[in-house]
């Protein structure tokens, strides 16, 4: 696909990243985790 035909938002996303050798992934992928800080093991 050329870059002309991709829409402005997909452009947007994909800006300065190129396809990682041997795999071809375009992107870092997304994960839907988080993290927490605890005052100590009580408050946890």
């Amino acid at each position: 696909m050329s870059e002309l035909s991709q829409n402005f938002d997909t452009l947007q996303i994909h800006a300065g990243q190129e396809p990682a050798a041997g795999t071809n992934a375009r992107a870092v992928p997304i994960f839907a985790s988080t993290s927490y800080t605890f005052n100590d093991t009580d408050h946890a």
